[in-house]
Parts: structure tokens; sequence; C-alpha cells
């Protein structure tokens, strides 16, 4: 049974036991400069880049059109297909974006969301976003649809 007469000597006696374990210990000494490190450069400024071409000296037609908002946009072209939708089945847009399950308006709205998922490319969930529907309902009109076209 180990007994210690102080805490400095146990303190010493558990050293010695973590030194045997531990190795013998690399020491590195590390001098440290005795003058300052030169200062950082400030790095030189990007290059420019040129950007566009100076406006001013096109015509202002030419700068309108450059500026007129791109009139194939993806929301057009679902409003394009509603529109023509509502006018093959006689029906108006609202009643196909509305949730009524009255039998015209449910194959007028089938058809727009068939049309919108060819056409445009759509995923289910953005065309049912479009006409406040579940991505499960475009799922089934588009199957419904492309099932009436099959006969």
């Amino acid at each position: 049974m180990l007994q210690f007469t102080d805490a400095t000597e146990m303190k010493a006696h558990y050293a010695n036991i973590k030194a045997k374990f531990r190795g013998p210990r690399a020491v590195t000494y590390v001098t440290m400069p005795t003058a300052p490190p030169p200062p950082v450069e400030e790095p030189p400024p990007p290059p420019r880049v040129f950007v566009g071409p100076d406006m001013s000296k096109f015509p202002q037609d030419v700068i309108d059109q450059f500026n007129k908002t791109f009139t194939n946009s993806t929301k057009s072209r679902m409003r394009r297909i509603v529109v023509d939708t509502s006018d093959k089945y006689s029906v108006s847009i609202e009643d196909i974006m509305s949730s009524s399950r009255n039998r015209t308006l449910v194959l007028a709205r089938q058809e727009a969301m068939y049309r919108a998922r060819i056409e445009v490319g759509k995923s289910f969930p953005e065309i049912g976003r479009y006409f406040n529907k579940d991505h499960s309902t475009v799922a089934h009109s588009i199957k419904a649809h492309t099932k009436r076209m099959m006969k």
C-alpha cells in the first residue's frame, strides 16, 4: 500500500507513472523573431470586366425592344393553355380554375393540366399550384385525359 506524507510527493509519484506510459517527451524550442514581420501589401484591385455595351449609342427603339418583358414566359404559356381550353369547351376561365366537379369543367380542367404537362413541361406540384390543386389530382387528371385520348 502506498503512503504519502504530502500532496507533492503523491503528484510526483503519479507523474512518474504517467511518464513511463507516455514514453520520452520530445521537447521543441521555438525562437521568436526579433524583428517585426514585414507589412502585408494590399493586393492590386481586380481588373475591370466588360459588363455590356454602352446603351447611349443605340437607337431608342432597340433599347425599348431589349427592355421589353419576355412574353413567352411559363406563366403566359400556362395562361394561354387555360384560355384555349376554355374556348374549346365554352366555359369561363374562372370555372376551369374553380373547384367545381361539374363533368364539363372537370374534362376541361383535365385537358388543361395534360397540356400544361406536355407543352410546358411543368411538374405535377407546379401544375397543381397553378390550378390550386394537389399534385395527386394533377397526376389523376393527366392519366384520365390520356386514357380518354386512347379511346
